[in-house]
């Protein structure tokens, strides 16, 4: 098995993995937007019970 590293197709994969990392980045600030809005619509009757007392 002969392994050969070609430098023109360098600058390709960066820009393939560049791609992906904005990719994962902006779903997980998706996931977590959407968590912070549920949070605010729900409430968290739970805090306000352990203010009370």
């Amino acid at each position: 098995m002969n392994i050969v590293f070609r430098t023109e197709h360098v600058a390709e994969s960066l820009a393939l993995m560049i791609m992906g990392m904005v990719g994962i980045f902006v779903v997980m600030g998706i996931i977590l937007g959407v968590i912070v809005l549920l949070n605010k619509i729900t409430g968290n009757d739970k805090d306000d019970s352990q203010k009370k007392q």
